[in-house]
């Protein structure tokens, strides 16, 4: 749960083990990840264990959970159908002022 205002965002990836994106890190603490990995995500903003600034969901089950804590109206079965084809065919624009992606025209 966060623990202040900031941001939340949904990244997805197939990835398991030693291929965990390197913005995540393999260190899950982020004391480790400050010297195993100074650049990512928890090496560069975790405080703590339960600080560590960035969370990666170890199944499909705990990442449909997850999502729908912090994303209610995202419904994962959609997206995989109508729209993930997009983002692995990079066919997607980010638009910052709405902050959302759209799929290029």
């Amino acid at each position: 749960m966060p623990s202040q205002n900031g941001g939340s965002c949904l990244v997805q990836r197939k990835c398991t083990g030693k291929h965990l994106p390197t913005y995540l890190t393999i260190d899950c603490l982020p004391f480790k990840a400050v010297f195993s990995d100074p650049d990512s995500i928890r090496g560069s903003y975790g405080l703590s264990d339960t600080r560590n600034a960035a969370h990666g969901s170890d199944s499909d089950d705990s990442a449909q959970e997850e999502i729908q804590y912090f994303f209610p109206d995202f419904v994962c079965e959609q997206w995989r159908n109508n729209e993930e084809k997009y983002f692995h065919q990079s066919q997607v624009e980010f638009d910052s002022d709405l902050f959302i992606h759209r799929i290029k025209k």
